[in-house]
């Protein structure tokens, strides 16, 4: 067993050397010159994917905000997982204990599907909706659920998948682009959340370049306007820590309802 974990692990690191050519020809080539079978190949495939997505070669920060806003209680949340680069922002509804937890779970559902070995960032949203529909099930909270917006950066890729109207725009210097498309029917109501037993996730994959992304809850972008954004976005690096508490307060002096939250992510 030792001796085959070891050809693997040679095998996955030859590999990576070739990822920047062709990696099935590499696969294929290296896999027969070391004759594994083809569950040792596959296995090698699942090392080197995962290889694959812990390479990023642009420097990432992140910094998030939350506030109750027009709420007594903030049933939103956000992730900051700086070693997986992977970021995200949950909106939960059904009642503050409900809907604090929904987010709680999706949250959770969803760092431990990446943190798993899960690349496929849908099947990451739906992994964490089973976790929001579990976790409501036990506590008894039958209206719970939760908007997400994720964004995961892996293998010089920026990932972006969602559910809801929580949403991401990315602003690369000169223009502020939104990435994502609400989840409602009209108003306030939502076509699909987290939460509901039938869930399909939209996604985004685009090429790295040094951008800076903000995701937020819709507690900011019911009250402020892509310019308003796109105001708090255009500062300085030394400044940029600041941009998501700006947002959120800004939302909350601009009348806001809803809670907000807002994370920002500087690539490059």
């Amino acid at each position: 067993m030792a001796y085959v974990k070891g050809r693997l692990e040679q095998l996955a690191r030859i590999v990576d050397r070739h990822l920047a050519q062709d990696p099935a020809e590499a696969l294929e080539r290296l896999g027969g010159q070391l004759g594994l079978s083809a569950d040792e190949l596959g296995a090698v495939e699942a090392r080197v994917q995962r290889l694959r997505d812990r390479r990023f070669s642009m420097p990432v920060s992140a910094h998030g905000a939350t506030g109750r806003g027009g709420r007594s209680q903030n049933e939103d949340a956000f992730l900051v997982e700086r070693k997986l680069r992977l970021f995200a922002v949950a909106d939960g509804m059904g009642g503050y204990r409900g809907g604090a937890t929904a987010a709680a779970a999706a949250l959770r559902g969803l760092r431990d599907a990446v943190a798993g070995g899960r690349v496929d960032l849908e099947q990451a949203v739906l992994a964490a909706n089973e976790v929001v529909l579990e976790t409501a099930a036990r506590a008894g909270y039958h209206k719970a659920g939760s908007t997400i917006v994720t964004l995961w950066l892996a293998d010089d890729e920026v990932r972006l998948a969602w559910v809801g109207d929580s949403r991401c725009y990315r602003y690369d210097g000169a223009r502020l682009a939104p990435l994502t498309r609400d989840h409602r029917l009209f108003g306030h109501v939502l076509e699909q959340a987290l939460g509901r037993e039938h869930v399909v996730p939209e996604s985004v994959v685009e090429r790295a370049t040094p951008a800076t992304y903000l995701l937020c809850s819709d507690g900011v972008t019911d009250v402020l306007g892509e310019g308003e954004l796109l105001q708090h976005l255009r500062v300085g690096p030394k400044r940029l820590a600041g941009a998501a508490a700006a947002i959120v307060d800004a939302a909350t002096r601009a009348g806001t309802r809803d809670n907000a939250t807002a994370l920002v992510v500087r690539v490059g």
